[in-house]
């Protein structure tokens, strides 16, 4: 279900969009990459033929993450941070199905698996979609209850995130 408002609201809604997503992805790699290495112990630099099976491995972590935040949050993150809330239809948090239905849709076709380039081309073929009004591939069966936010609440919600990320990365370089 496309959410509809003034041009102007809708641009500024789009653009929140973008950044709850870009923030979500983000989180959830820094998250994962960061278990990878300190509880299992591995060397990103050195995993070789593994890449490939540890990235199947975060796109599963990521579908069931959010579907799972979906479910008894309504939100996550980045979603929370830009004021915005995903339900069923009726208002009821998304069940796991849906959730995990929705989110597989999301990590398919707005971020195209998370592959570089075509993950950006993804997601502003998406951003200019929902610019225009359209239903994107992973809205039927949801809506989305967009709330306003002060933009400085946003702002800080951002940083402390890049914050975050900038701490973790900064740990995993110096780890043994």
């Amino acid at each position: 279900m496309a959410v509809y408002y003034d041009n102007a609201e809708n641009d500024f809604n789009s653009i929140r969009r973008f950044f709850a997503r870009y923030v979500d992805m983000t989180m959830y790699r820094c998250i994962y990459w960061a278990v990878l290495c300190w509880v299992f112990g591995l060397d990103i630099d050195q995993l070789g033929p593994w890449q490939i099976f540890l990235f199947a491995l975060a796109v599963l972590f990521v579908i069931v993450t959010e579907a799972v935040l979906l479910h008894f949050f309504k939100t996550t993150l980045g979603k929370f941070i830009m004021g915005i809330r995903v339900v069923s239809y009726n208002g009821n948090p998304l069940d796991l199905r849906s959730g995990i239905d929705r989110t597989r849709k999301v990590v398919f076709f707005g971020e195209g698996l998370t592959i570089p380039v075509i993950c950006e081309v993804a997601m502003l073929i998406c951003f200019f979609l929902n610019r225009q009004g359209r239903t994107l591939p992973w809205e039927p069966g949801s809506r989305l209850e967009i709330r306003k936010r002060p933009i400085w609440v946003m702002a800080v919600g951002l940083a402390a995130c890049v914050a975050f990320v900038i701490a973790v990365t900064c740990a995993l370089e110096l780890w043994p």
